[in-house]
């Protein structure tokens, strides 16, 4: 904590934070004018999540779940970073869709007091810490070890009509301010990064608590900042004789309050099938040098660093080594053969470098005072600069970036569709499945508290394996009267991206598809006895009458975008 009352510093923290919050919240601010709300989906991933989040927010606002499963079954998300923003939601009566804001804002106001509290303990200057807090939070450099560097970059581009590339897919331009990860994991990280350096200024059992128990919370935060911290403090212990036991004990304590995470996350592993973590790249043998993760700017801005801690700052040494730190998770394949989706380690390297590099300079205007005018006047005339051009690329990100596009279009049509005085008189019944036709089936799933029968959260469920993966494709692909040939070729595209690794399993898992479809085909009260859909979402006349008649289908609802059936 910063030496002064805290009041004192109540209004640059405010600043920070409403700076911080903007920025990361403007894309939902921009949705008011077509939705009168605040909404806002930034890609598939914020889908996934908030499929987690209808189910919570229906059914249990306190406790997280899978969304396909009726029968509330743990889920492996963090309770830390996503319940808060779910019961805030559910206190207020604002509905799913406003958990992304939240979610936001929250980890906006987070992330932005900590780079306050930890820039303010590097200068003393109130007015300094504000602006590399604001300038920090706005550059979409920072996560890549690129700051000012990135954000010219993409100016320049957008200007000379070069950036269409960055919208093509999905929101690239400020990843800071993605959900659920940074954005509601980094300040934790922060945190930890605070309190540590207060404690290795002076050993004092108070001190070392407070760092012990930050590093305790990553455990409950974020998996990748465990690591990477874990083999800094470790590193740290070989090279920093003078303070080793203060990293000792800091490491001990958040072992001994992490310990109940990782025996209950053992325990869910151990209880479910394994089949989910080559679904979701999660340790996954490989070779051991493929599949390495280069990151040419963030190296060279390691090793700057390096030579400037070495020569000018020994003192920060500490910070360089937990960026170096994960920097090495990045490719632990080398030795471990193991691939846990090793590029979230990206996430701790580039916000560490800013705080140290802010460290740096600052070591340095203490060494030369001479150069303390200029340099504050170049933070105080950049700053606006920074924060302007941050504002006007998350504006363009949000506007223009194509997988947004189309949710926010596909979430407009559900709306007219089911919310619309003819949807809203044919309720659907709560708690029930629904297939078919994937967009409708995601907005079914967050707004109307349907469980999906297939969906983006299998993939990552320890609760399904691969058979009932498979059945549950096929089922969907049946109730939507798709032909043999047609299935098979959707079913070889699906799996060509969600299982990139192994050709063998792919055919594996065509196979087992095939098999379960023909045998659907063949007599199908069997498996929506096991699977009891009630509700299918297929293209508009999309089943044919004898299939309808086959299965004792019922028109629920027709409209423009899909035609919604009912199953006896």
């Amino acid at each position: 904590m910063p030496q002064g009352s805290i009041r004192s510093h109540l209004p640059a923290l405010l600043l920070c934070m409403l700076a911080a919050m903007f920025l990361a919240t403007l894309p939902h601010w921009l949705g008011l004018a077509h939705w009168h709300r605040p909404i806002w989906i930034a890609d598939h991933d914020e889908m996934f999540y908030l499929a987690i989040v209808g189910q919570a927010y229906d059914n249990h606002p306190w406790r997280l779940t899978e969304p396909m499963l009726v029968n509330g079954l743990q889920n492996p998300y963090p309770w830390l970073q996503m319940i808060p923003g779910i019961v805030l939601a559910k206190a207020a009566g604002l509905g799913p869709l406003a958990v992304g804001l939240i979610w936001r804002a929250m980890g906006a106001a987070f992330i932005s007091a900590m780079y306050y509290l930890l820039t303010y303990r590097i200068t003393r200057i109130k007015a300094l810490a504000v602006c590399l807090t604001v300038a920090i939070c706005a550059d979409v450099g920072v996560l890549y070890s690129m700051p000012l560097l990135r954000q010219i970059w993409l100016v320049v581009s957008f200007l000379s009509g070069h950036g269409q590339g960055f919208l093509a897919t999905y929101p690239k331009i400020a990843p800071s301010w993605r959900i659920v990860t940074p954005t509601l994991s980094l300040g934790y990280l922060l945190l930890f990064i605070g309190l540590l350096g207060r404690a290795l200024e002076q050993f004092k059992w108070q001190r070392t608590i407070a760092a012990g128990l930050a590093c305790g919370l990553l455990f409950y935060a974020y998996f990748y900042f465990v690591m990477a911290v874990g083999l800094g403090l470790f590193l740290n212990m070989l090279i920093d004789a003078k303070r080793r036991w203060t990293y000792f004990f800091t490491g001990l304590i958040g072992l001994i309050c992490g310990l109940p995470n990782v025996l209950s996350q053992s325990a869910l592993s151990m209880s479910t099938s394994s089949d989910w973590l080559h679904r979701w790249d999660m340790f996954v043998t490989i070779p051991r040098t493929s599949e390495l993760l280069i990151p040419k700017v963030a190296i060279l801005y390691s090793c700057l660093c390096l030579v400037w801690c070495l020569l000018r700052a020994r003192q920060l040494l500490y910070l360089w080594v937990f960026a170096f730190s994960a920097l090495l998770l990045l490719n632990h394949q080398v030795l471990t053969s193991l691939q846990i989706q090793n590029y979230h380690w990206l996430y701790t390297i580039g916000p560490v470098h800013a705080v140290l590099l802010v460290a740096l300079i600052w070591n340095e205007m203490v060494r030369r005072p001479s150069w303390k005018r200029p340099y504050l006047a170049a933070v105080y005339v950049m700053t606006p600069v920074i924060f302007l051009s941050g504002l006007w690329l998350r504006r363009i990100e949000a506007t223009q970036t194509q997988e947004s596009q189309t949710i926010l279009h596909d979430l407009e049509h559900y709306e007219q569709m089911r919310f619309s005085p003819e949807g809203k008189a044919l309720p659907l019944v709560p708690n029930a499945f629904v297939a078919g036709q994937q967009d409708f089936v995601d907005f079914a799933s967050v707004l109307e508290n349907q469980r999906p029968l297939l969906h983006y959260t299998v993939l990552s469920s320890p609760s399904i394996d691969d058979r009932e993966w498979d059945e549950r494709a096929a089922l969907s692909g049946y109730l939507q009267a798709t032909p043999r040939a047609d299935f098979a070729a959707e079913q070889r595209l699906g799996l060509e991206i969600n299982l990139p690794r192994s050709a063998d399993i792919r055919a594996s898992r065509l196979a087992g598809r095939l098999a379960a479809f023909d045998q659907i085909s063949a007599d199908p009260r069997p498996w929506l006895g096991r699977y009891p859909v009630r509700y299918v979402a297929v293209k508009p006349n999309g089943i044919p009458a004898e299939f309808a008649v086959k299965l004792s289908m019922q028109p629920l609802q027709r409209g423009p975008y899909w035609d919604l059936w009912r199953l006896p």
